[in-house]
């Protein structure tokens, strides 16, 4: 039998752990959340967790701690193929 082919990403990110708090309880909480890039200030992590994480009943507080992550995807190429949008083709410089 031939051997599945994948579609394969290397992804680099970090794993923040982040003090937040559930307004409607007051309680606070510690959230694990992953930001893929790599970001080089505390501001711009808080930015990025803010606009995907925050609502109105939760808010982020800080981040309490960070590690760098990098994990190998794969996907069936069939499903890629399934899935994936066709892509202008790119200017040679």
């Amino acid at each position: 039998m031939a051997r599945k082919r994948y579609v394969t990403r290397t992804i680099k990110g970090e794993r923040l752990d982040v003090m937040c708090m559930d307004m409607t309880t007051a309680e606070p909480v510690n959230r694990s959340y992953v930001i893929t890039g790599h970001c080089k200030t505390d501001e711009e992590r808080m930015k990025i967790l803010r606009k995907e994480h925050e609502t109105h009943d939760f808010k982020i507080v800080g981040i309490v701690g960070i590690e760098q992550v990098e994990h190998l995807y794969g996907l069936d190429e069939n499903k890629f193929l399934e899935y994936a949008e066709i892509m202008p083709a790119r200017k040679s410089n």
